[in-house]
């Protein structure tokens, strides 16, 4: 009998895998021009500056398609080292158009409980920009495709959410025809 409660004691003070786990999702929300934007590999509207001063009254589209392929994080390893994760493959398409009535849940990932997030990165392959019911192409400068965000600190407790800002007023460019992305993203921590 005394082995039956010191095995049943030791059954219930072991922690099961799921318990030391906490779900990350990454949300994508329409950010405010007033607030901080980052760009990635120092793409911006002045590296155009052709393109500057042309940006496109963004809520004049009806849809404006961003197809994202991929999604890593980077993990603290120990005082000042760090590492990626696997790549993520997303292949999501999502209408930016509706981030003014709602969020998007882009996606979701489980992390051990304690993990500290210290950079995340996504991928934009290609985009379209719906404008008087023409479909468009939007052209996506190579240094734009890769978005970037580290030296974060974020230490994953619980679920806890990602949340990807876009200022849409100041990421999308019209220049002699043509249609230009340059998104201009911001990062919020929702623990």
């Amino acid at each position: 009998f005394s082995f039956v409660l010191l095995l049943l004691f030791v059954v219930s003070c072991t922690t099961t895998p799921e318990a030391s786990k906490a779900t990350v999702s990454v949300v994508i929300t329409e950010g405010s021009s007033d607030e901080p934007t980052v760009q990635s590999n120092d793409a911006n509207l002045m590296s155009y500056g052709t393109l500057n001063g042309h940006v496109f009254n963004v809520w004049d589209a009806e849809k404006l398609e961003v197809h994202i392929s991929g999604f890593s994080y980077m993990v603290s390893t120990g005082p000042g080292e760090s590492a990626w994760a696997t790549p993520t493959k997303t292949d999501k398409t999502v209408d930016l158009m509706t981030l003014s009535s709602t969020d998007i849940t882009w996606l979701n990932f489980d992390v051990p409980k304690g993990t500290v997030i210290v950079g995340i990165a996504f991928q934009i392959d290609e985009a379209t920009i719906t404008v008087n019911g023409q479909d468009h192409p939007l052209e996506i400068p190579s240094g734009s495709k890769i978005i970037r965000a580290q030296n974060l600190n974020w230490e994953i407790s619980q679920e806890s959410t990602i949340e990807l800002q876009i200022d849409l007023t100041r990421s999308v460019v019209e220049f002699l025809g043509k249609y230009y992305f340059i998104p201009q993203f911001g990062w919020h921590w929702r623990g």
